[in-house]
């Protein structure tokens, strides 16, 4: 008996020291929809988390320069404190300036405000000050493409028929949105790509998806619909890892990761 206690809590550091070291190990994904040439490169970073965020903010900046995005999309999930504004506000220094940059909230953006979005508002100009453009509920065009940033699905009060109207409908749509159950509420074919967070793949991944099952209520986790792509209701639904972390500053197979779409 003692032998196998002493195993345990060996394996129990041993897991625990690469669940620290994963949480830093940065995954560049590239996601192809095409396989022409001339494409539209979109770049994804969403649940920075800042504060336990591990990846290094030059090596984020040297995944921008490097991959020369056309545009790079903010999915939300920024902070989990409003003390943090600072600490956020300093990411975006290494990420602006390079090519345009989409953005909505995700939902503890909104818990760090108290679900009070007047007390957001200010947080939102420091970010807009920076260079980067809200779209919520409501579209822009770029590339010959809509693009189209919705309302967190629980905390942002979405409002799709406004969304869905500010659209050119000559135009394909590319939408981006934090939770992916936005999907939920989305017409059949009323995009056609939707890219989301939220969900960590898991972050720390279980036997039996028990993190999902146990510690989420999602509506497409319980569809099994918890990470990379699936096209539903006729749309290309793709969730991200993200790059930060809730709790703990811990992954495990669940490597932190930016997204690039060619479109």
């Amino acid at each position: 008996m003692p032998y196998i206690i002493l195993t345990l809590v060996v394996l129990a550091i041993l897991s625990l020291i690469y669940m620290r070291i994963e949480v830093a190990m940065l995954r560049v994904k590239k996601v192809h929809y095409t396989e022409n040439e001339d494409t539209l490169k979109i770049m994804h970073l969403t649940d920075i988390h800042i504060e336990k965020m591990l990846i290094s903010k030059d090596k984020i900046r040297e995944t921008i320069v490097l991959n020369k995005p056309d545009l790079i999309l903010l999915t939300g999930d920024f902070i989990e404190y409003s003390t943090s504004v600072d600490m956020f506000l300093n990411f975006l220094d290494y990420t602006t300036g390079v090519c345009p940059i989409y953005a909505v909230f995700g939902n503890h953006d909104y818990r760090a405000y108290d679900y009070d979005v007047k007390k957001l508002e200010p947080f939102k100009k420091a970010i807009e000050e920076k260079g980067v453009i809200f779209l919520l509920d409501e579209s822009t065009i770029l590339n010959g493409y809509n693009f189209l940033g919705i309302k967190d699905f629980r905390r942002g009060n979405p409002d799709i028929k406004k969304a869905l109207n500010s659209l050119d409908k000559n135009l394909k749509t590319i939408a981006f949105s934090h939770n992916p159950d936005i999907l939920t509420i989305l017409p059949e074919n009323s995009v056609n790509y939707l890219f989301c967070g939220h969900y960590h793949g898991g972050q720390i991944r279980l036997p039996f998806n028990m993190e999902f099952l146990t510690l989420r209520d999602d509506i497409l986790c319980k569809k099994e619909i918890r990470r990379g792509g699936k096209k539903i209701k006729g749309i290309e639904l793709y969730i991200s890892n993200g790059i930060g972390n809730v709790l703990f500053p811990l992954r495990f197979l669940a490597r932190p990761e930016i997204l690039i779409y060619y479109v």
